[in-house]
């Protein structure tokens, strides 16, 4: 199921950007930073700009999309 994220998901969303940080390609120049994840996360969800999608799959978030449009 694909669903509007909301600030409970904020945890999930974290781990799963660190999952994908250590994952990417571009590892060795990016930096990890969980807290960091979770003010972006807060602010997109905050934002009118912006929206968080999550997949959920049994009752776990197990991918997202995020999009913030810059006027």
């Amino acid at each position: 199921m694909i669903r509007l994220a909301t600030t409970d998901d904020v945890p999930a969303l974290v781990t799963l950007g660190v999952r994908f940080l250590h994952e990417t390609p571009y590892h060795m120049h990016l930096a990890v930073s969980p807290t960091h994840l979770e003010e972006v996360a807060r602010a997109l969800l905050a934002s009118e700009d912006a929206v968080i999608f999550v997949a959920e799959r049994h009752g776990e978030v197990v991918g997202c999309l995020a999009m913030h449009v810059f006027l």
